[in-house]
């Protein structure tokens, strides 16, 4: 059994829908951080194309969770929750993103692919997403920084509060 069939054959999930959250600058900066990293090691020549590939995307994603953050959304947990949340980074980010949101859900299906159907891809694609990461990482961040607080600002929530349903925790002491 392919991992593709294994995945239809998952209970589909609760809906993935938006909803509304505190702006988190600090969070909207760490997932900057970490998609910069991602974007950086998915430049290893030395890497599988797959690989490269996988850490492109993660870096797409990260980035798009950052906009999010910053524009006080989150997807809830679901089916297709990584599709919802290129939509809704790319409808923050605007008309001048349609191009390469449309380009980054296609990689989602391509890492999608290699991961669960173990589908090879070529050193052209995985260069090919080296430019699409790029640029949508320019432009997150350009997003963040015009609508969030400095680098500096401490999270107001963790990061993990923009992907994950908030656990209640007691107030921070004074």
């Amino acid at each position: 059994t392919s991992g593709a069939s294994l995945v239809r054959q998952m209970p589909p999930s609760a809906e993935t829908r938006i909803e509304p959250v505190p702006p988190d600058c600090g969070a909207a900066d760490a997932f900057l951080r970490s998609a910069r990293r991602f974007v950086s090691d998915g430049q290893n020549a030395g890497l599988s194309s797959e690989s490269r590939y996988a850490l492109l995307y993660d870096g797409i994603h990260n980035a798009t969770l950052a906009v999010l953050a910053a524009a006080g959304r989150r997807v809830t947990l679901g089916l297709g929750h990584h599709a919802k949340t290129i939509e809704e980074a790319g409808r923050l980010l605007g008309p001048e993103s349609v191009e390469v949101i449309g380009r980054a859900d296609s990689a989602r299906r391509v890492r999608n692919r290699i991961q669960y159907e173990t589908r090879e891809v070529s050193e052209s694609q995985a260069l090919a997403m080296i430019s699409d990461a790029e640029t949508l990482l320019a432009m997150d961040t350009t997003y963040v920084r015009s609508h969030c607080c400095p680098a500096d600002a401490p999270a107001t929530n963790p990061p993990t509060a923009v992907t994950k349903r908030r656990v209640s925790r007691p107030p921070p002491p004074r």
